[in-house]
C-alpha cells in the first residue's frame, strides 16, 4: 500500500518550477515519505521512536533538532470503554475495560468481563509485572463479603502453601491486595470455560473425557478431604474449569471435542469448612445438595461426593439430575432415582422445616403441586427404585 505523505505532488502554475525549488521540495517529499513509512502497520519501531530518530538529520550536531520537522511527539491515546448492563448493585465495582483495577500499582489491566455474583466480579487482565494473562476476582465492597474473601484467601493460601509443585487440580491463589476503592482483590491464574459453559456450548463429554474428567477431580478431592482436611460445600458444574479454551474436531463425529487428555481446575474455595465449623447450616447449590443438608442431618465430606454424582450424571446427559427448587420434591426425586431414604432419618431431622417433609409413618408427605409431580413422574427411575 503507498505510503500517504500528507503533501500534494507541486503545480507548475503555483511554484517556481527552478531546479533549486524542485530538488527542495523534492528533499523533503522524501523525508516525509520516509517519516510515514517508519509508522505503517508492522514497522519495528514505534511512531514516538520514528519522531524522535527522523527529526535528527545527518550533520546536525547530537540533540540538534532540525527545522524540517518541529511537531512534538504524540502521546499515544488511552482507550477505554465502560461496559452497560453490569450489576451495580451496592459496593460493586465498576468494570471499564482498558482501566487499571488499581490506580496506585497500575499492574492490572481489565481487558474483559469473565462473569458476575452477588459476590462481585471476574475479570480478565493483564499483569503488566509478570507479563501475562490472569483472573481477578473483584469482591463487592461490603462487609460481609469483604470478610468471606479473607476466610476464602486463608484456605486458597493453605492450599498453595501445601501443593507448592501442583501436583492437585485445585485452583491456587497468585496473589491479593486491595485496591484504592477498597475492593479485595484476588488474582489467579486464567484458565478456560466453566464445565456448565462447555456442555453448553458443545453438548455432552464424551466417555474418554468424563472418565478424565472425574479421575482428576476425585483425586483433588481425597487430597483435598483426607490431606487438608477440608470441605468444598459448593461443587457443581461452574466451579470445575477446563484449563484451556482449545477444541479439536473428533473425526468420528465431526464435532468439535476438548483435546486429550482434558485437563481440568476445581475452583470457588469462597464456600470451604474445615471439621471445626458447624456443619447443619444449608451449604450447596440446590440442584447438587445431599439429603442430609436437605434434612438438617449434619453433613460431612459425603456431600462433595453426593454433588460430584450430580455433577457426572449432567457432564454425561447434559440434564439436570435433579431440577428441581422444592425440598419435599427433590426428596420425592431421590426416591425416584435411588429408593427409600433411610427410615431413621424422620426421626433425626434437625429443623422445624425438615420435620414437616414427614408424615407421623416416618414416609415423606405426597406432593400435591401438578408440576411437582409430574416432574417426578417424568424422572427415570434407578435401581434402587421399587414401584
Amino acid at each position: 500500500m503507498e505510503a500517504r505523505t500528507g503533501l500534494t505532488t507541486p503545480n507548475t502554475n503555483t511554484f517556481s518550477s527552478s531546479a533549486a525549488t524542485q530538488k527542495a521540495v523534492g528533499d523533503i517529499l522524501r523525508r516525509s515519505v520516509k517519516s510515514n513509512s517508519a509508522c505503517r502497520s508492522g514497522s519495528k519501531r514505534t511512531y514516538e521512536e520514528a519522531l524522535q530518530s527522523d527529526n535528527v538529520q545527518k550533520g546536525d550536531a547530537p540533540g540538534k533538532v532540525s527545522e524540517v520537522s518541529t511537531a512534538p511527539p504524540v502521546k499515544k491515546k488511552k482507550v477505554t470503554y465502560a461496559l452497560p448492563h453490569q450489576n451495580m448493585e451496592e459496593g460493586h465495582f465498576y468494570v471499564v475495560l482498558g482501566e487499571d483495577i488499581d490506580v496506585s500499582t497500575q499492574r492490572f489491566k481489565i481487558l474483559s468481563l469473565l462473569g458476575e455474583g452477588t459476590f462481585g466480579k471476574v475479570v480478565e487482565a493483564w499483569d503488566r509485572k509478570r507479563k501475562e494473562y490472569c483472573a481477578v476476582k473483584i469482591v463487592r465492597n461490603v462487609p460481609k463479603y469483604t470478610r468471606d474473601a479473607k476466610i476464602e484467601i486463608q484456605f486458597m493460601e493453605k492450599v498453595r502453601q501445601a501443593d507448592t509443585v501442583d501436583r492437585f487440580p485445585l485452583m491456587k491463589i497468585q496473589r491479593y491486595f486491595q485496591n484504592d476503592s477498597g475492593h479485595m482483590c484476588i488474582v489467579m491464574p486464567k484458565y478456560g470455560p466453566c464445565l456448565l459453559d462447555w456442555i453448553m456450548k458443545f453438548g455432552p463429554f464424551n466417555h474418554r473425557h468424563l472418565a478424565q474428567i472425574v479421575f482428576q477431580t476425585g483425586i483433588a478431592l481425597d487430597y483435598f478431604h483426607s490431606d487438608l482436611h477440608l470441605m468444598h460445600t459448593d461443587l457443581k458444574p461452574e466451579n470445575i474449569l477446563m484449563e484451556n479454551s482449545e477444541t479439536v474436531v473428533d473425526p468420528s463425529t465431526g464435532r468439535q471435542t476438548a483435546p486429550d487428555p482434558c485437563k481440568v481446575r476445581i475452583c470457588d474455595l469462597g464456600g470451604c469448612c474445615d471439621e471445626r465449623h458447624s456443619r447443619t447450616a444449608i451449604v450447596s447449590t440446590r440442584h447438587y445438595r445431599s439429603p442430609e443438608v436437605i434434612l438438617g442431618l449434619g453433613w460431612m465430606y459425603s456431600t462433595d461426593m453426593w454433588s460430584m454424582g450430580c455433577i457426572i450424571y449432567e457432564l454425561f446427559t447434559g440434564k439436570l439430575l435433579y431440577d428441581t427448587h422444592d425440598n419435599l420434591e427433590h426428596l420425592h426425586l431421590m426416591e425416584k432415582t435411588l429408593g427409600r431414604l433411610p427410615a431413621e432419618w424422620a426421626g433425626r431431622t434437625g429443623t422445624d422445616e425438615a420435620r414437616m417433609l414427614y408424615n407421623s409413618a416416618g414416609n415423606l408427605r405426597p406432593c400435591t403441586d401438578p408440576r411437582h409431580l409430574a416432574r417426578i413422574a417424568r424422572a427415570p427411575p434407578g435401581a434402587g427404585h421399587h414401584p
